[in-house]
């Protein structure tokens, strides 16, 4: 469980610096939670919940779900060996998704809509004796409290105060939490202002929108609708906003807006995005930033603002590959790439060299290709003995930092562990603090302190 609560959260938030020439005068942050385990925001809700369960003795967790949230759950209870039962609408149980074979996981199809499947869950779950994990009251202040570390983490990042936050509506979880984490800062006196909180949706007849419209202070129940893929030709369901009323009043008390997007343009925003920062972006993260367009085009965003985007799935388009047979000129290329990456925690050109064709030789050197581009490096020695030292030795990894921080470094950690089967070690620089967390999160731990004799 320490393992999976160290690799959630924590995710990458960098600077979109080419969709700031496309809108001038604007500053434009991505949060990524694609870079979480399993590649959703969900991962970090799916984690507590699943810790919480343990905590009070449940062997079997519930929840009703087409998707993210129950593939999270899934994940971290499959680690946790507790059992979980995923409630699915008759006939939408795809046997080609490989979470649902998950060792522990039991799909039940019940019901014909998703709200169907979502009250045999809840009643299943109570007659059992098994921890309910749906969405609603009962663990409202779990997702407010997970979710609303996001706010912390964005704080540390920008140093300053965000504008605008931009969003999917959704089942109103995330935009809850967010006003709630950024209302603690701000009570705390960490930040003097709480940042205007925009939450988009598809539909015109949804009712929290159209209490926005119309400026009324009350809505009664409301219901929205998700999006699978960012093709608008697949299947949609709706569900209930656990909480409409205390989303309405989040947006009304940070100065925020309910906007409307068109789910037809899902395509280009998200060509969009691919094309100008090299992100894989799905349907929440494509509607989230159109909201940002929408009240850009209509002068309702504030020159030199800082807008910051909760891409629930966004993940870097890098792609790892393992580089071998170079030729001469491909070699000194990459040892000068190296020490360009690594800077003042990498080495003189002969040790780097050394490093390099030995890897070529026994080891595996790799390179992280944003597009064409070499963006990030790693190169792992083989060593002479596999019993007393691990059988594998990281001697260099980095990243371009012009780029910004996308996570360059944890894909090729992945890449290292997955080749190495984690029977590797590395040496980092003590003032490294930030590396240090990066190896931390991916399973790594001080084992003992490299000490070298000085002539």
């Amino acid at each position: 469980m320490v393992q999976i609560l160290k690799r959630t959260g924590n995710t990458v938030f960098y600077n979109a610096s080419g969709l700031e020439e496309y809108f001038p005068d604007q500053r434009i942050f991505f949060k990524l939670e694609g870079t979480n385990p399993t590649g959703r925001i969900q991962d970090r809700l799916a984690a507590a919940l699943v810790k919480e369960a343990k905590q009070l003795g449940f062997y079997t967790i519930s929840v009703a779900s087409l998707g993210p949230l129950g593939e999270s759950i899934a994940y971290v209870s499959s680690t946790m060996d507790m059992k979980c039962i995923i409630y699915m609408p008759e006939k939408s149980f795809e046997k080609k998704k490989s979470w649902f074979h998950m060792e522990g996981v039991t799909i039940v199809e019940k019901g014909k809509t998703y709200n169907d499947s979502f009250q045999f869950s809840f009643a299943d779950a109570k007659k059992n004796g098994w921890y309910n994990a749906n969405p609603g009251y009962d663990n409202i202040g779990i997702s407010n409290a997970v979710y609303g570390e996001i706010a912390e983490e964005i704080v540390k990042k920008t140093i300053v105060n965000p504008d605008n936050l931009f969003m999917f509506l959704g089942d109103g979880a995330l935009a809850l939490a967010m006003h709630n984490g950024f209302r603690v800062l701000w009570h705390k006196g960490i930040i003097d202002r709480i940042p205007k909180i925009h939450a988009v949706c598809t539909e015109k007849d949804n009712n929290i929108y159209k209490a926005f419209l119309e400026g009324s202070e009350d809505v009664k129940d409301a219901y929205s609708e998700t999006i699978k893929g960012r093709k608008v030709n697949r299947s949609t369901f709706k569900y209930k906003i656990t909480d409409a009323q205390g989303v309405l009043n989040a947006v009304y008390d940070s100065g925020g807006s309910i906007i409307c997007a068109d789910k037809n343009q899902i395509f280009r925003y998200s060509e969009l995005i691919k094309k100008r920062e090299h992100i894989k972006i799905k349907s929440r993260g494509c509607i989230a930033f159109q909201g940002f367009d929408i009240l850009f085009n209509e002068g309702k965003i504030k020159p030199n603002s800082i807008n910051v985007f909760l891409m629930e799935d966004g993940q870097p388009a890098i792609e790892v590959r393992e580089l071998s047979n170079l030729s001469e000129n491909e070699k000194e290329s990459y040892i000068h790439i190296v020490m360009e990456f690594l800077a003042e925690y990498g080495d003189d050109y002969n040790c780097t060299k050394e490093a390099v064709e030995n890897a070529l030789k026994s080891g595996f050197v790799l390179g992280a290709y944003t597009g064409n581009k070499i963006t990030g490096v790693c190169v792992i020695v083989k060593m002479p003995m596999s019993q007393v030292i691990p059988q594998y030795h990281l001697v260099y990894i980095g990243s371009d930092l012009n780029k910004g921080s996308r996570g360059i470094g944890t894909l090729l950690m992945k890449k290292a562990i997955e080749l190495t089967e984690g029977d590797f070690s590395l040496h980092v620089d003590l003032k490294n603090n930030k590396a240090i967390r990066v190896y931390e999160k991916m399973g790594l731990a001080k084992s003992y302190v490299r000490m070298i004799y000085k002539k």
